[in-house]
């Protein structure tokens, strides 16, 4: 039976360094970080232009 490979391993393969596997982290984390940014900031817009009274977005979105 054909051992079942460690999730790091199949993410990080063992020929790569630790550096090279760090770099990696940290280019992932950065794409998540701006894919996180440009929603806030979406959203942020959104509630700004949202009537709280009417949960619909106001005419001041074209402004």
């Amino acid at each position: 039976m054909a051992a079942i490979p460690c999730f790091s391993d199949v993410i990080f393969p063992r020929s790569r360094s630790a550096a090279e596997q760090r770099e990696t982290v940290i280019r992932e984390l950065r794409a998540i970080q701006s894919s996180t940014s440009g929603l806030v900031k979406s959203l942020r817009v959104l509630v700004k232009f949202t009537d709280p009274e009417k949960g619909e977005l106001s005419q001041a979105q074209n402004q």
